[in-house]
């Protein structure tokens, strides 16, 4: 992709304000790296909020909640109702669709 699409394509604006001393330090960051103050800004921005972002959706059990969810996984039942029925709403919907026609 060429530098002109990569700049149609970016429609936001963030404007940050930071002390001198630490627009100088990421500046020689981005020198270091060969690119430019935004695009490191841009980068690094990216990286921590994905991680940020990660850390908040994971799930964590203790080890007795761990063992009884696979105990609960490796039981041979069979769908309640509402599960069911959630089965075959799944199974009419877009999102079935769209999903099973990614591949």
């Amino acid at each position: 992709m060429s530098q002109i699409q990569l700049r149609k394509e970016r429609t936001a604006r963030l404007d940050v304000r930071v002390p001198p001393q630490t627009r100088e330090l990421v500046k020689r960051a981005a020198d270091l790296q060969g690119v430019s103050l935004t695009q490191f800004a841009e980068s690094a921005m990216v990286e921590r909020a994905n991680s940020v972002v990660a850390e908040h959706e994971k799930t964590v059990l203790t080890r007795r909640d761990q063992e009884r969810f696979l105990a609960l996984l490796d039981e041979d039942n069979e769908p309640n109702d509402v599960l069911a029925s959630a089965i075959d709403r799944y199974l009419a919907s877009d999102l079935n669709r769209a999903v099973n026609h990614s591949f």
